[in-house]
């Protein structure tokens, strides 16, 4: 007969489940910190963004610890004459409290991050097509490093002096921007950000809100980081801060072109044309000439696929003004092509032949055997078109050349291009016996008569 097991119910062996690695690790970070924010006197709830500016409670540090402080001050016997040795003087029982609280977050990775990477970014890093974070290193030099700059900080916004605090923040986003962490990064432009409007420094806030929106584009968070971007630049002219209001609006041109692609891409035309407006308006506050032309010769183009021909014209004179200003020739031939196809449509022909004549003349200062034919080429076509067939005969004898001349040969365009030449020299001669039957019918009566008699 088999006997039931004995429970014993003070037994609590079956009560015991065993935790994972994750709820390990975030028991220990949990019980790390609250033993680090009792021990020095912080406020024992979780902090939030809006209170990362946190005001420590006061607490008795004890005779022990005054002890130390007063004998590592210099002022003591224990070193005699060196009264210069000041070494930890300034770090308070509040900016060591927060340096902790930093610190702790830093290199535990529990840093609260002002942002979320969108889930494109994490689908890219799984393909491998973007790296991600690079690990900090948490050696001797690091640390100490990390520290000192985290405890700089507190002492200059203890001490009032708000720039070299916002700096001394300023340095630890950009370290972990170099780390490609932008989370972390974005949690000390938040609090530059914090310390700034508290006291009123707008050039810092102007500055904290480019970082953040830097933050937000580097993880794919587009309208995110226009919109930080965009609060900075109203900060930078309320503060009428000429430099950071250039700075922040390249941010913005970059921001408003990629906005402005992927609609047109999905064919809200609408919608790219008003953010290629906003390009446009930064690269005026950026002064930045190539973005601009680039601007004016995307928004013509789209004005172009709209069908309104010209207002497409418009913009792209505009393109074509500001490349011959750059002294850019590359772009001033893309500009003239892109006038001529689209006088063309318009049924300007005169006006399409002069810009292929610039783009010709272009091509042949750059060397460019391949611009040169194409040009040649359009430009036999539309003075077939418009009946000046010797004019026509001359260009796409040019075309024909040039084609036989390229080093790789397209022996298919060879072939078209000699029967475009072909049907343009039969015309010229049609022409020109329908110019001796109309203007010189003596001689043709002449010729006849001769030919009857024979």
């Amino acid at each position: 007969m088999k006997l039931e097991p004995i429970k014993n119910p003070h037994s609590k062996v079956n009560q015991v489940q065993k935790k994972t690695k994750v709820e390990e690790k975030d028991e220990l970070i949990e019980k790390t910190k609250k033993n680090t924010l009792d021990k020095y006197g912080v406020r024992t709830h979780q902090p939030s963004y809006d209170d990362i500016n946190l005001k420590f409670q006061k607490k008795s540090v004890g005779k022990k610890y005054m002890q130390i402080t007063a004998a590592m001050s210099g002022s003591g016997q224990n070193f005699g004459d060196k009264d210069d040795f000041k070494l930890e003087e300034k770090v308070t029982e509040e900016s060591q409290g927060i340096r902790l609280l930093h610190f702790f977050y830093v290199t535990t990775n529990s840093t609260p991050s002002e942002i979320e990477p969108n889930i494109k970014l994490k689908e890219e890093q799984r393909m491998n097509k973007r790296g991600g974070k690079i690990p900090f290193q948490k050696n001797q030099d690091s640390l100490l490093t990390l520290s000192d700059n985290l405890v700089q900080g507190e002492n200059f916004l203890r001490d009032t002096n708000i720039k070299n605090c916002f700096n001394q923040y300023l340095k630890v986003a950009g370290q972990f921007e170099e780390l490609n962490d932008y989370e972390t990064a974005s949690y000390f432009h938040k609090r530059c950000l914090d310390v700034s409007v508290d006291n009123k420094y707008i050039e810092g806030e102007a500055k904290a809100y480019m970082g953040l929106g830097i933050c937000e584009e580097k993880v794919l968070n587009i309208f995110e980081a226009m919109n930080y971007l965009e609060t900075a630049l109203e900060k930078s002219i309320d503060g009428a801060l000429t430099k950071i209001e250039k700075d922040i609006s390249k941010q913005l041109v970059r921001v408003y072109q990629i906005i402005a692609i992927d609609f047109q891409d999905r064919e809200e035309f609408d919608k790219s044309l008003e953010y290629f407006e906003k390009c446009l308006d930064a690269s005026k506050r950026a002064n930045d000439k190539d973005k601009e032309a680039e601007c004016y010769q995307r928004i013509g183009l789209i004005h172009e696929k709209l069908g309104d021909l010209d207002k497409s014209i418009v913009f792209l004179n505009r393109f074509l003004e500001l490349c011959l200003q750059n002294d850019n020739k590359e772009k001033a031939g893309e500009a003239h092509k892109k006038l001529a196809e689209t006088h063309s449509k318009n049924g300007n022909i005169s006006a399409a032949i002069k810009h292929l004549e610039s783009l010709l003349n272009i091509a042949i200062e750059e060397n460019k055997k391949a611009a040169q034919a194409d040009a040649a080429l359009k430009l036999g076509l539309l003075h077939y078109q418009e009946g000046l067939i010797k004019k026509s005969v001359d260009y796409l004898q040019r075309h024909f050349e040039l084609l036989r001349k390229e080093e790789i040969k397209n022996q298919k365009l060879i072939d078209a291009a000699r029967v475009n030449l072909g049907i343009a020299q039969a015309n010229t001669k049609i022409e020109n016996f329908k110019h001796l039957i109309l203007n010189d019918v003596n001689t043709l009566l002449t010729w006849k008569i001769k030919r009857e008699k024979l």
